[in-house]
């Protein structure tokens, strides 16, 4: 029998944030009227400066993140203005609407993309006329994961704007929640690429991550492209983002919400990453939630969802732990060294897994667990 503690974490339910309006000011705004004037040596004696546009200048700008502004319809959904992508030897139906330039037109019928530097072009001519001066053959940035046929590329958003922005308007034609366009400098890049024609690296799919994340999120946004799908190039991503985690010592998660194709995925990897190490558990053996996601490096929140998900949550019993005792009214112990309880001490949720739930569950949901990053093809 496997005995699964969960320390109950429940918080309180927050209060709601109250909005506290700043005091008014004694002083009456001025009408209009009542402006103040200022005259400036060598100004017309009747310039006037309202004081209000004066206070507005004084006020200092506020500090924004490395995002795009969210557009003035995002509640709207866009009708899709490109109905095509040809990039390289493929010709993609795009999804959803992504910001090209107006001049291209209100309705894209085929897109042209080179598959080298990202270049985005209106007609073929204009493709062939780029191939002939274009002389890259493989993304920018640095080689972190490499073998016979698939690399990883490491790409700073600081250092290769150009191709990093290309690469967000490209992969937003199969995102419908992506806003990120332009703003790419606080971002990293991480690029898988397929090996073609023996000189070419062909971009297949990414996903960027914010370079500082207070929230410890390893991953901001993962696509694959329609074309290289179901050859386990997303899987091989979501790996590389917690192996970055493992690395940085950091419990890590990505941003949500994610994509559908996304949930997919991150479901698929949670799933075989936490049955396997309860799989590899021997028999009366006991692991608590911290344990589970340090082993994992997957957030508590991720690890229950996905033991909720899979129905492992089911058998549970709340077990009895005796409340620490009040202190002596005549006690003259050291405080510093002694702690009291005033309140209840929560109990812990013990969760009982057998081998057989945990063999039924991979059968039922199909899960594998195979592992599509190789170990000794990392070059950091």
């Amino acid at each position: 029998m496997l005995n699964k503690d969960i320390s109950s974490n429940k918080s309180d339910t927050a209060d709601p944030v109250s909005l506290v309006r700043s005091k008014q000011s004694k002083t009456e705004s001025p009408t209009s009227s009542q402006l103040s004037r200022k005259r400036t040596r060598g100004s017309s004696p009747g310039r006037v400066f309202p004081s209000s546009r004066l206070h507005e200048r004084q006020q200092p700008k506020p500090s924004t993140r490395a995002r795009s502004p969210p557009l003035s319809d995002t509640a709207m959904i866009r009708p899709r203005n490109v109905e095509k992508l040809v990039y390289g030897r493929y010709e993609i139906d795009a999804w959803y609407y992504s910001p090209y330039p107006s001049e291209f037109g209100t309705v894209i019928k085929r897109l042209y993309v080179c598959d080298t530097c990202l270049r985005y072009m209106k007609d073929d001519g204009q493709l062939s006329d780029h191939k002939v001066h274009c002389r890259k053959r493989k993304p920018p940035g640095t080689v972190v994961y490499a073998t016979d046929t698939v690399k990883i590329y490491e790409i700073d958003g600081r250092d290769h704007k150009m191709y990093c922005q290309n690469l967000c308007l490209m992969a937003k034609l199969f995102l419908d929640h992506k806003t990120l366009y332009y703003d790419v400098e606080g971002f990293k890049f991480y690029v898988v690429t397929e090996h073609e024609q023996k000189t070419k690296d062909i971009m297949v799919g990414y996903f960027s991550k914010e370079k500082i994340s207070y929230d410890n999120y390893n991953l901001a946004c993962i696509m694959t492209l329609p074309s290289h799908q179901r050859k386990g190039y997303g899987r091989l991503l979501i790996e590389w983002s917690y192996e970055m985690s493992r690395r940085e010592g950091i419990i890590g998660s990505p941003e949500k919400p994610l994509s559908t194709l996304g949930l997919l995925g991150y479901h698929s990897y949670w799933s075989s990453i936490i049955l396997e190490v309860l799989k590899s558990l021997p028999k009366s053996s006991q692991i608590t939630i911290a344990s589970l996601c340090q082993e994992t490096r997957l957030k508590e929140e991720d690890v229950i969802s996905t033991l909720s998900r899979l129905g492992l949550l089911r058998y549970w019993k709340q077990e009895h732990i005796q409340a620490a005792p009040s202190p002596p009214s005549n006690s003259h112990s050291n405080p510093a060294h002694t702690l009291f309880f005033d309140y209840p001490v929560p109990s812990p949720v013990v969760i009982h897994i057998e081998p057989n739930m945990i063999e039924h569950t991979i059968e039922t949901n199909h899960i594998r667990f195979t592992r599509h990053l190789d170990p000794n093809s990392i070059l950091l």
